[in-house]
């Protein structure tokens, strides 16, 4: 497996876990409204 198959395939396990895990809430509560969503920085601080 290449780097950029790896993380496709780490995004997409942490964008179908990430709602079930924060049970339909947001993960950053306030503030601005952000420019990449909650799982691409959850991919990105891996």
């Amino acid at each position: 497996m290449n780097l950029d198959d790896l993380i496709i395939t780490c995004f997409c396990v942490i964008d179908d876990l990430l709602p079930q895990v924060l049970e339909g809430k947001r993960l950053r509560q306030r503030g601005p409204m952000p420019k990449v969503t909650d799982s691409e920085v959850s991919v990105i601080c891996q």
